[in-house]
């Protein structure tokens, strides 16, 4: 019994229990991180519930001009039928893009969601239509009485306002649907288009939409501006802004994009290139100034590496003091590091991380510390353990803030503490040969 009790108190058998221990304290952070996924699981449904309430993320696609064509021939009974028929889409030439996105924040319970409503000014010239479209089917085979400018959206039901279509000298009134091109969104007739000239063209349109603002590139130039009072943007899509600015007063971003880069042509047949739409789309997302769960997340990735750090402290202090920490402190210490998330989880939820890291940092570092002077018997034990907490939350604050150095910082922070370890153990004997370190 003597020789078991010996082997319990060696130092290298202390470490393996210590470790068991910090290993057996991720299943409560493994609670807690699936308790953060579901409620970032809820808030995504009340925004997904608003966007279908207010409006999502807006796609616009357009303006194009659609031009139905019907090839005729005559059968051997010289009796004339339709041959093929289908449309013709036509890109603009020239296309210019000018949004200015109002956002504001909306809750559903208590998450609160990014909206916006954006006044929207499309501007451009169709070169010669007929020039562009004769080289698909025969001039002929075109109904250019039944031609349509169509302008394709992701949510119409957030549409506002539109304003009416000026088209040359002429104003035209918008309809609902994608017209004879299909898809969601709204069309204007234009029965009165000369194919044989160039046609500049004015729209005017105001829209809502939640997550994000996108654009296709129609144009065989298309120059887009979008300027907001949202400092959080993340500009995504085929094509990041040529310029680009962002400050706590809002961003401002410029795209210029050629139709050698879009990889589209400037007309073809029925519906093939609107489906190849999609992929050329660019534009900004509007982002939550800081996502508690998306940090809570990531602060639980760092819960093994903090708890062990907490007890090697607990564990170096025992060792160079000779006064034993029974296992159960050790799991006290552990339970009170491990509540730590659920606090900023939860407090994240009303008052913002920043605030609630702070508060639950600051909740469990004196609960640890008064602790610590009781179970210890030792005033500078508990200083110790303070001092220690305290700057492991720092560092842990610097790793979530600073997401670009933040393997840079860890791995100096740790081979800081492993140099410290290695100092203060270089005279321990593993075995329990020796009962205690030299002291230099």
């Amino acid at each position: 019994m003597s020789a078991l009790l010996e082997l319990l108190r060696s130092p290298f058998v202390r470490v393996l229990m210590v470790g068991f221990l910090v290993l057996l304290l991720q299943v409560p952070s493994c609670v807690i991180g699936q308790l953060a996924a579901e409620r970032q699981q809820s808030r995504d449904a009340a925004v997904a519930d608003l966007a279908r309430t207010w409006g999502g993320r807006q796609e616009v696609m357009g303006p194009f001009l659609v031009v139905p064509y019907r090839i005729m021939a005559t059968d051997d009974k010289g009796r004339a039928y339709t041959r093929e028929s289908g449309t013709v889409t036509i890109l603009p030439d020239q296309f210019d893009i000018a949004a200015y996105p109002q956002v504001e924040a909306r809750r559903r319970g208590l998450f609160e969601v990014p909206v916006y409503r954006s006044r929207l000014q499309l501007t451009g010239r169709f070169a010669e239509p007929r020039s562009a479209a004769g080289n698909l089917v025969p001039p002929a085979a075109l109904q250019w009485r039944e031609a349509q400018l169509a302008l394709r959206l992701a949510d119409v039901h957030a549409l506002d306002r539109v304003g009416k279509l000026k088209w040359r000298s002429q104003e035209a009134d918008f309809e609902a649907g994608g017209g004879i091109g299909g898809g969601t969104g709204i069309h204007a007739p234009l029965p009165l288009l000369d194919p044989a000239a160039s046609a500049g063209f004015s729209i005017d349109i105001e829209l809502r939409g939640s997550q994000g603002l996108y654009f296709a590139p129609l144009g065989r130039e298309t120059r887009a501006l979008v300027r907001s009072a949202w400092p959080h943007p993340a500009f995504q899509g085929a094509w990041l802004p040529a310029e680009r600015e962002v400050s706590a007063e809002g961003f401002s971003a410029r795209w210029n994009v050629t139709n050698l880069a879009r990889g589209l042509p400037s007309a073809w047949k029925d519906g093939s290139g609107v489906e190849a739409l999609p992929g050329t789309l660019f534009g900004v997302d509007l982002l939550y100034p800081v996502d508690p769960y998306r940090m809570s997340e990531r602060s639980l990735k760092y819960s093994t590496l903090f708890v062990g750090l907490s007890f090697l402290v607990l564990w170096l202090f025992e060792l160079l003091t000779r006064r034993p920490v029974h296992l159960v402190q050790y799991l006290m210490f552990g339970a009170a590091l491990c509540l730590f998330y659920l606090l900023e989880l939860s407090l994240a939820e009303h008052f913002g991380f920043a605030a609630a890291y702070a508060v639950a940092a600051s909740a469990v570092t004196l609960q640890v510390s008064l602790y610590a002077r009781a179970a210890l018997g030792s005033g500078r034990g508990a200083w110790l353990i303070f001092a220690v907490v305290t700057g492991l939350y720092a560092l842990l604050y610097l790793l979530l803030r600073e997401e670009d150095y933040a393997l840079l910082v860890g791995s100096g922070a740790l081979f800081a503490v492993l140099s410290l370890v290695m100092f203060l153990t270089r005279r321990v004997r593993w075995d329990g040969s020796a009962e205690a370190p030299a002291r230099q």
